[in-house]
């Protein structure tokens, strides 16, 4: 459009006008505001959700890359990850056959599509198991709205 094409060009012929009016102090806030609100939405508010081991690992690669170069702080952060991912997966082999927990004794299976219409054949599932039932979800394609309430209450 015209305002597309009208505004840059009204911006680069106004902007060094303006700076010989405005200090330099007050051209940089607009640039300052961006700066923090990027440090802000990226490290502060993602360091309340991230957990601190993922971050201490951001944060390493970050200050490898600004000291040594970019490749060594990639191949850091990957070495460490890499690292971090075989040992989880080392530990999760490791204590897989460590199992000690007991399987439920009434388990309901729900392996059909839990909606208005099939709530019914839950509920006689859930009588001919008795008081004590744990719900097996997992094959479940589908629950509608009906389905999660009964299942709430």
């Amino acid at each position: 459009s015209i305002t597309g094409i009208m505004a840059p060009a009204l911006l680069a012929i106004l902007i060094p006008y303006m700076r010989s009016f405005v200090p330099g102090i007050l051209s940089s806030i607009i640039l300052s505001y961006i700066g923090m609100a990027f440090v802000y939405s990226y490290f502060v508010r993602t360091y309340q959700f991230v957990s601190r081991s993922d971050f201490l690992i951001v944060a390493l690669g970050v200050v490898f890359c600004q000291a040594v170069s970019f490749a060594a702080g990639f191949a850091l952060v990957a070495a460490i990850c890499a690292i971090s991912a075989l040992r989880s997966y080392k530990r999760a082999l490791l204590g897989a056959h460590k199992s000690t927990a007991e399987p439920p004794a009434n388990v309901v299976r729900v392996d059909y599509i839990l909606c208005f219409i099939t709530v019914s054949k839950l509920k006689q599932d859930l009588a001919a198991s008795g008081q004590d039932v744990t719900l097996d979800l997992t094959a479940c394609p589908y629950i509608d709205a009906n389905g999660n309430s009964f299942i709430l209450d």
